[in-house]
């Protein structure tokens, strides 16, 4: 998992500088996420491929980050993160209720926006924004699927969804697009980083370091999503989005980034 960040800085300490903004585009290889799918027999991602859907390996994550901070010490600094994540989940095939035909999904597109108040420090006598420094942040995030229609497959016998050589052919006539129904749900970060900031000029530094997290959502009532009883079970329910947003963020935990930090 890469990340790009971009920070611009100012310190008491460093030349008499005392403000610091942010702008990070992120990358992140969910390599946890996919080994998870692929130990617990999930299905990889579905992608449209011409007329069929195919899978596919989860490999980018990306998405990208404002902050402004204060420091008020030497040593230490308070500031406030807005961001934006984009990534995708997959649903899991489902079954009629009446006979031995499945629908698959294609994946599922996802937008998280945050924000997050944050402290940095540093130790052993350290001068932000120079140096090695630490990051302490907790904050929330919305998140919803990108609006769209998604196509769906029809098979009428049972087909594993791991398979890696499995295409699954689309037949719009027998199976509408699929569309989201429900409302923008919430989950909250916690979030620890180590900086590195390598000074370029008086104002800019080059900034790179490692971020972990955790990130938090409330489980939704049990519902088994496996079974189609009526056209509405094809559509995303907000519960069955929850769900499968839950399980992807908590594999999501260990970030690298890269970027600048600027002081004014």
């Amino acid at each position: 998992m890469v990340v790009v960040h971009t920070t611009f800085g100012q310190n008491p300490g460093y030349f008499g500088k005392k403000n610091v903004i942010d702008f990070s585009v992120n990358f992140q290889n969910p390599s946890f996420s996919n080994i998870r799918a692929f130990l617990s027999d999930d299905s990889k991602l579905f992608s449209l491929d011409g007329q069929f859907l195919s899978p596919k390996s989860d490999r980018l994550d990306w998405g990208f980050r404002f902050n402004y901070s204060r420091p008020l010490k030497r040593s230490f600094a308070i500031g406030l993160e807005f961001g934006y994540d984009y990534f995708s989940v997959q649903r899991r095939y489902k079954q009629s209720a009446n006979d031995y035909a499945f629908f698959y999904f294609q994946k599922t597109d996802v937008t998280s926006m945050s924000i997050m108040p944050k402290i940095e420090f540093t130790t052993d006598g350290g001068l932000l924004p120079m140096g090695i420094s630490h990051q302490l942040g907790f904050g929330v995030r919305m998140i919803k699927p990108v609006e769209k229609d998604y196509n769906v497959s029809y098979l009428d016998n049972i087909v594993s969804s791991n398979n890696s050589d499995l295409k699954i052919p689309i037949y719009p006539s027998i199976v509408e697009d699929t569309k989201y129904v429900g409302n923008t749900i919430k989950g909250y970060t916690l979030m620890y980083a180590i900086n590195l900031r390598s000074p370029l000029s008086k104002s800019l530094f080059l900034n790179y370091g490692i971020r972990y997290t955790l990130n938090f959502m409330g489980k939704p009532p049990y519902k088994d999503y496996t079974y189609v009883s009526s056209a509405e079970d094809i559509n995303l329910s907000e519960g069955e989005f929850k769900e499968i947003v839950r399980y992807r963020k908590q594999m999501s935990f260990i970030q690298g980034f890269v970027g600048l930090s600027f002081a004014f």
